[in-house]
């Protein structure tokens, strides 16, 4: 439907719907997941293919998407092309729309129809955030009226006025007050912009339009008036012309998306890779390009139409008449599902920790039917993985981490070999008796590296000493004195490392154990020495007598 005339009429705002079948483009299957938020009812199809069950699916509930749908901005494009079309006399405009009234020009308005690619990230109750790509575009309709004045007429003087100009001469894009785009004679504008810079501070885009309209203005003055017939024999005409231009704008608050990526890499001793990865904005989550393997982030998407649009005003000089819009533009949303990122395959690609900030989960419309995180959740913006020996390519070119982004399109790419590389070591954890008494036993713990010899002092880093349950941090020469009582039958020490990451170099952990011997129990250990190896020649004499039958066993048989 292209003309205004053609729309439904309802006598008041209708129940807003989604379109019943696809349009614009976009198949069935892509189309069927896009529609949340509309009024959930489980219609039974009787036909079991695999479209009419996923109809049916959509209809009882809503889809979440693994990543934005491309369908949405096919859709928007069309959804674009169906506003009306107007005549001079009469204006068309959504019920959010701002509209503006000059002396001739009347309700006037220009109002954002989508950008795009963007999605809406629902971060808390509070807080929501509507990222947009670097490079995209911007749809949008202008629309307006015309007064056109009242004329007179009487015997000596006529007044007649007529439109003779309207139009739409220049709609533009601006960026926090910048000029980007521009388009000529089009009431329903398409600008595309590009390179916005990433800012934590929201960016306005504005779709500003001009307005123009002309009316001829003609008085006729009568010069010859024929009293005897009632009528002018001869006029005097004079004609001038009024020339009115109006500006409209809408605006909207974003945040262009650029997707960093920074981070660390090691290899652990067994050759396993470690890799701490860190993203400028929340992401979808990344995967490597030299195994299989992926990280998936917190996040899932769902489509729904602006509400906004629900409903269009058409307006007369006499009338506001409300009616269906023909245009129902889609959104994508993001939402939290997971309360941390999951890996996969397991065990071969490991989480070892997160970082960002918590939140509280966010509140989706009431309409929409998915499960949202519902206890405290971390948006998180660092993640340090483990990637199993067998997983990775030892020896061949460094692969490259691909980080994926939470508007469709954006992503960014960094080889491995360019983040910062810290080496991974081993530890070596050494106890012994450095002296005892008849209450106390000193231990001497000894912290090294396993790799050059050199002690580990675990006062200046993350990371520190287990002994005997307990607490402790090794000196300069990485030494600990440890003191248990006489009667302890032992003691362990284990080392518990910092993250690799945050300490150069990182280490992985150790351990040791000693037993301590008291007089008794040393001399019961060294009967025991002894008596091993006795008993097992006395048993292997007994089994040679016994199967030789030589009449040897038992060894004082003989005196």
């Amino acid at each position: 439907m292209t003309l205004l005339a053609s729309l439904v009429v309802v006598p008041a705002i209708a129940s807003a719907h989604p379109p019943e079948s696809s349009d614009h483009g976009v198949n069935d299957t892509a189309f069927t997941p896009l529609w949340s938020n509309d009024t959930d009812e489980t219609v039974l199809t009787g036909k079991n293919d695999s479209s009419n069950a996923l109809q049916t699916l959509a209809s009882g509930t809503d889809i979440p998407l693994n990543e934005p749908p491309q369908a949405v901005e096919q859709w928007n494009r069309g959804a674009h092309g169906e506003f009306p079309r107007t005549d001079a006399e009469t204006s068309a405009a959504p019920r959010h729309a701002v509209l503006e009234d000059g002396r001739y020009i009347r309700d006037a308005h220009a109002t954002l129809v989508s950008v795009q690619p963007s999605t809406i990230v629902h971060t808390s109750a509070s807080e929501r955030t509507h990222y947009v790509a670097p490079s995209g575009e911007v749809l949008g309709v202008v629309d307006f009226r015309v007064r056109t004045p009242s004329g007179s007429r009487s015997e000596n003087r006529t007044v007649s006025h007529a439109v003779t100009q309207t139009r739409v001469s220049e709609t533009r894009l601006l960026v926090n007050g910048d000029v980007v785009a521009r388009q000529n004679q089009t009431q329903r504008p398409r600008l595309t912009y590009s390179e916005l810079a990433a800012s934590k501070e929201p960016t306005t885009l504005t779709l500003e339009a001009t307005i123009e309209t002309t009316i001829r203005t003609t008085r006729r003055t009568c010069q010859e008036y024929n009293a005897t017939q009632g009528s002018c024999n001869a006029w005097d005409g004079q004609t001038n012309y009024r020339s009115e231009s109006i500006t409209v704008t809408d605006s909207i608050d974003v945040r262009p998306y650029n997707l960093e990526v920074s981070g660390y890499v090691g290899r652990y001793p067994d050759g396993d890779l470690g890799l701490v990865v860190y993203k400028s904005d929340p992401w979808g989550g990344y995967e490597r390009s030299d195994v299989d393997g992926r990280v998936n982030g917190i996040w899932r998407f769902y489509s729904a139409r602006n509400p906004d649009w629900d409903i269009l005003e058409r307006r007369t000089s006499d009338e506001t008449e409300r009616v269906h819009s023909p245009v129902h533009p889609l959104e994508v949303h993001a939402f939290p599902i997971d309360v941390g990122p999951t890996a996969a395959p397991q065990p071969e690609v490991t989480i070892l920790d997160t970082f960002g900030e918590e939140f509280t989960p966010p509140t989706l419309p009431r309409n929409v039917s998915l499960d949202v995180v519902d206890e405290p959740y971390t948006a998180s913006y660092g993640l340090a993985t483990q990637w199993e020996e067998s997983e990775v390519g030892q020896g061949e070119e460094a692969g490259v981490v691909t980080a994926r982004g939470l508007v469709r399109g954006v992503e960014t790419t960094r080889p491995l070999d360019t983040f910062a590389e810290v080496p991974i070591r081993e530890s070596n954890v050494t106890l012994s008796v450095q002296n005892r008494s008849n209450e106390t036993v000193r231990i001497r713990v000894i912290l090294r590296d396993n790799e050059t010899g050199e002690p580990i002092d675990t006062r200046d880093r993350d990371g520190y000493l287990l002994v005997a349950g307990e607490r402790v941090d090794t000196n300069a020469t990485g030494v600990v004195i440890y003191t248990i009582p006489a009667d302890s039958a032992g003691v362990s020490a284990r080392y518990v490392p910092g993250q690799w990451w945050l300490n150069i170099p990182g280490y992985t952990g150790d351990s040791d154990s000693i037993y301590v011997h008291s007089p008794t129990l040393d001399l019961l250990s060294t009967l025991f020495i002894f008596s091993v190896p006795v008993s097992l020649f006395l048993l292997a004499v007994l089994l040679i007598d016994r199967i030789t039958g030589w009449r040897i066993w038992p060894p004082w048989r003989a005196l």
